[in-house]
């Protein structure tokens, strides 16, 4: 049970960090009316639009290895236990 909880712990906080990246990088890294689209050169490739893109991928990256771990124990149970 243990384990049940600490990954539904890990998954919570990749979930919560997936969020606030993305919302970080809406507020910085996007313009939202013209007279942003000029700034927006300089901000889209900072080295802090950069880095909340690089978190968003490896949360993104990690929900993909939560999902195929899961499949892979599923289906490595479903052929190993007994009919």
């Amino acid at each position: 049970m243990e384990i049940v909880k600490t990954t539904a712990v890990g998954v919570g906080l990749n979930y919560a960090l997936h969020f606030v990246s993305g919302y970080v990088y809406n507020w910085l890294c996007i313009p939202h009316d013209f007279s942003q689209v000029l700034n927006s050169f300089v901000t889209t490739a900072s080295p802090v639009c950069s880095a909340v893109v690089n978190v968003l991928q490896a949360s993104q990256q990690n929900y993909a290895n939560v999902i195929m771990t899961a499949a892979s124990v599923g289906i490595a149970r479903s052929l190993i236990s007994p009919r």
